[in-house]
Parts: structure tokens; C-alpha cells; sequence
């Protein structure tokens, strides 16, 4: 079970949910200490923000959120109640190494 509180558009909670939006998009709320935080795909947060300035906010270039995008990449943005901004990517364990194509 976990415990919702509202704020304004800010969310605490005492447990990992998810929570759906008017506009019916799912939001994963999860809380470090004792900030409560936002998670959102990758792709949400380039819609929300554009490209350039999402990514500016996680620290890399456009094209290379553009290329995680398009190879689909899954990759989460978590944004802070202290309005910082962090990703992480969800990845099979243990990875496995991608085949080389042959040139012929």
C-alpha cells in the first residue's frame, strides 16, 4: 500500500506507484529520502521539453538523445522536487554483446 500526497502538482508517497494523468499518460512516482520524484520515458520528457532542451537538462548532445530515441533505447528521466533532472536506463543483465555484421 502506499500513501499519496497531493501538493499543487506535486506528488509525495511513501511507496513506488504509478499514476495515470488526465491525458491518460502513466507516471512512475518514486521517492529517494525525502524527495519525491517524477519518472517519465525518455521520449515524454523530449516531447514535454523538445529535444534540445531535454537534452541540455541530462547533459548530452540533441543528436545523441536523438539516436537513443530512435534505436529505442529504454531510458527513464526522473525529475526532482529540487527541479534537477537525472536518467537511467533499464537494461538486460547480464548484457549481452551485440553480433557484428559480416560485409558480405
Amino acid at each position: 500500500m502506499a500513501v499519496i500526497i497531493q501538493c499543487g502538482d506535486k506528488f509525495s508517497i511513501a511507496a513506488g506507484v504509478d499514476l495515470k494523468n488526465s491525458g491518460g499518460d502513466t507516471w512512475s512516482m518514486t521517492t529517494r529520502g525525502d524527495l519525491a520524484m517524477r519518472r517519465i520515458t525518455l521520449g515524454q520528457f523530449a516531447n514535454e521539453k523538445g529535444q534540445t532542451k531535454a537534452a541540455g537538462f541530462l547533459g548530452m548532445s540533441q543528436s545523441a538523445l536523438n539516436k537513443a530515441l530512435q534505436v529505442g533505447r529504454e531510458i527513464f528521466v526522473i525529475e526532482s522536487d529540487d527541479g534537477g533532472f537525472s536518467a537511467e536506463e533499464i537494461r538486460p543483465f547480464p548484457s549481452q554483446p551485440q553480433q557484428k555484421k559480416s560485409a558480405a
